[in-house]
């Protein structure tokens, strides 16, 4: 029987699931465009960067309208721990950042 990816077959072949932290997180534009948890979660806790007049910055980039977390916001750290902690309980494992 093959292992799957989930059963640890990264690791049986030498190789390592690296996440990468990108402060980018699709923003839902439209009614039709799909809401991510990360970007749900992120505004439950007031961690994006916002304009002057207190609404979200929306930057364009890869993959589309996003919004950016603000380092220095007191709930950002919050939220990196709760998505990281959802990919592990999820088992996908990762020696690192």
């Amino acid at each position: 029987m093959k292992s799957t990816w989930r059963q640890g077959w990264t690791a049986v072949n030498n190789q390592h699931n690296i996440p990468i932290v990108d402060v980018a997180v699709i923003k839902q534009i439209n009614d039709t465009d799909v809401v991510y948890d990360t970007f749900t979660r992120g505004s439950e806790l007031d961690v994006w960067i916002k304009n002057s007049d207190g609404s979200k910055y929306v930057g364009q980039v890869c993959p589309g309208y996003s919004v950016f977390q603000d380092w220095f916001a007191e709930n950002t750290q919050q939220c990196w721990i709760e998505m990281l902690t959802n990919w592990s309980s999820l088992k996908i494992e990762f020696p690192g950042i």
